[in-house]
């Protein structure tokens, strides 16, 4: 436990340097509201018909609980019915209030359907699951992988918000999350060590590549549009290849950490049921662990982010003719980050099985040696 308190201390430095960094906020105020009518009328405006869908709105929360709103949408309804709204839907709307010299206008917005139920109830049946299966090692994952969340959302989201390099950033990031999530999934020992030396190599090369390609294959990153309010609406230099790089890099993350955690286990293992074996058997045995589970986790990565990217797929199968070359089609911009992407998880996992092999053999072989 000493072990994983120093480690956290660098890490609870970061969090005042990723303090108050600037945010993209607008004036608006949000509030639930049950959508109690809905009424569609066909309309005529200057010799042009159009659809006017009223919906009227009983708040549930705010200053004007129980009050009624209403929202007026004018044109044709273009979307599938499972994504329009319905009566009774609890949904959540922004209120804003403009004043000007003629008075005040209130403009009213509609957003998601609130689905909070849904959400404790898929929370609740993961934790009962994971308590089930794993026991204290489940929740010692959680541990971690919340630490995880909370480091990308209190440290490095703020910091790159500041200005700070993105890419030092999800450096420090990750390599506080493995040194914590680690120890308190294997405990305390030469096993810890040893996947925190695979995982950090991972990263690492996995930083390498994704630098490497991102900068000579001219990647201009994710660009959606609100990334593009946000780097036109604050005063922050927000450089959109390097967050697309420093997500590769966190994409990796799991995957590199679960792969030296595996290798770990089994060196140490060959050592406790093989106190004598030789260290050339035992990085080989190590290897051949490493490559069976590489086989099944490299599958398993490019597959999440082929799931992941499965609407850009279509609209990439639909827009994209078959005269294209296909190096046209994979140099496009969203599918040339979801290429590397793939590509920087593999690299780092490939090399994070060798070290974590490498490692625990020496440091099994040098405790051996000491004795």
């Amino acid at each position: 436990m000493k072990m994983v308190l120093r480690l956290l201390v660098p890490v609870f430095i970061l969090f005042p340097l990723a303090s108050g960094a600037g945010t993209y906020q607008k004036d608006v105020d949000y509030f639930h509201a049950k959508i109690e009518k809905i009424e569609k009328a066909r309309k005529t405006a200057q010799g042009q018909p159009y659809l006017e869908t009223v919906f009227s709105l009983r708040l549930l929360s705010g200053p004007e609980k129980d009050g009624v709103k209403t929202v007026i949408f004018k044109g044709d309804e273009n979307v599938p019915d499972y994504v329009k709204y319905r009566q009774g839907d609890t949904i959540f709307i922004g209120q804003n209030t403009i004043f000007s010299d003629d008075g005040t206008d209130e403009y009213i917005t509609m957003h998601d359907i609130d689905n909070t139920f849904g959400l404790v109830t898929l929370a609740a049946i993961f934790l009962v699951a994971l308590f089930l299966v794993g026991r204290g090692r489940g929740i010692l994952s959680l541990f971690g992988l919340s630490f995880t969340v909370l480091l990308i959302f209190f440290v490095f989201i703020p910091l790159t918000l500041k200005g700070h390099p993105p890419l030092l950033s999800v450096l420090l990031v990750s390599i506080a999350a493995i040194g914590v999530t680690i120890p308190l999934i294997t405990g305390l020992g030469k096993k810890t060590l040893t996947a925190i030396a695979g995982a950090s190599a991972g990263v690492l090369v996995s930083m390498a590549f994704s630098i490497a390609f991102g900068w000579t294959m001219h990647l201009s990153g994710i660009i959606t549009d609100e990334l593009l309010t946000l780097f036109y609406t604050t005063s922050t230099n927000i450089n959109l290849r390097d967050i697309a790089l420093a997500g590769m890099i966190l994409s990796a993350l799991g995957a590199v950490m679960d792969v030296s955690i595996s290798i770990s286990s089994a060196v140490n293992e060959f050592y406790v049921v093989h106190p004598g074996v030789d260290s050339r058997t035992a990085f080989r045995s190590a290897i051949e662990v490493g490559r069976d589970n590489l086989g099944s986790m490299v599958n398993t990565l490019i597959m999440a982010y082929v799931g992941g990217a499965l609407s850009l797929i279509l609209i990439i199968y639909l827009r994209f003719d078959s005269r294209m070359p296909v190096s046209m089609i994979f140099s496009h911009n969203e599918i040339l980050v979801e290429v590397l992407r793939s590509f920087v998880g593999c690299m780092g996992m490939l090399v994070s099985v060798p070290v974590t092999a490498a490692v625990g053999v020496w440091l099994n072989r040098s405790r051996r040696q000491a004795s």
